[in-house]
């Protein structure tokens, strides 16, 4: 797995047009305009995720979170499985299979039979991220909790953020909120409060031809 970056990347959040082109792109219906972080530019490593919007807790929730953000609402989660199913089953082996291999998931025959991810309820996870990024060609940073003891009396919260990057050189990025294995879009972000938050970036970078 590549280096933890040590030069944050920037807040580069999506648009309008970016929502709608997505949904010309992947014949999706657009509903409304996705809440992003106006923190435009400022260093990603500053911030951890305040607000998010609500998403159902079905086991459905990442492909509900992509759903939200390109249309606006969390209705088309299906078409996106569907979609990001498909993607993995034709172009996986090939375009997700050093990543898979470095997972553990070895032949990508045995990620396949495994992963379930056409199945309703079936939770998305880093494979169906780098898959979504490939479709997108977006960024995904995914924010995770961790809860540290530094004594019995206290628990430090450590907010990692996970670049998912499919490409090398992309102009957008998503970002989401992964607490508890829970997806939800971050529609805000707030300055790290305090010295018990720490901020890791970590990547993973597939570069696609």
């Amino acid at each position: 797995m590549p280096p933890a970056i040590h030069d944050s990347p920037r807040i580069s959040g999506i648009n309008e047009a970016w929502q709608h082109q997505k949904c010309e792109m992947l014949e999706l219906t657009f509903h409304s305009v996705s809440k992003q972080p106006s923190q435009v530019n400022q260093t990603l490593s500053d911030y951890r995720p305040w607000e998010t919007a609500n998403i159902d807790k079905d086991r459905n929730c990442f492909f509900r979170c992509l759903s939200h953000i390109i249309t606006g609402n969390q209705d088309s989660h299906s078409e996106l499985r569907k979609l990001i199913a498909h993607f993995i089953a034709s172009q996986g082996a090939s375009k997700l299979g050093w990543y898979l291999k470095h997972s553990g998931y070895t032949p990508f025959s045995y990620f396949q039979k495994e992963s379930m991810v056409n199945m309703d309820g079936v939770w998305g996870g880093d494979v169906e991220i780098m898959a979504a990024s490939a479709i997108l060609q977006v960024d995904i940073f995914v924010a995770n909790n961790e809860y540290r003891w530094d004594s019995q009396e206290k628990v430090n919260q450590v907010i990692s953020w996970k670049l998912m990057r499919a490409n090398a050189l992309n102009e957008e990025a998503i970002y989401v909120k992964n607490f508890d294995l829970h997806f939800e879009p971050v529609t805000s972000l707030v300055n790290n409060p305090t010295p018990t938050f720490g901020v890791v970036v970590d990547q993973i970078t597939l570069d696609f031809d």
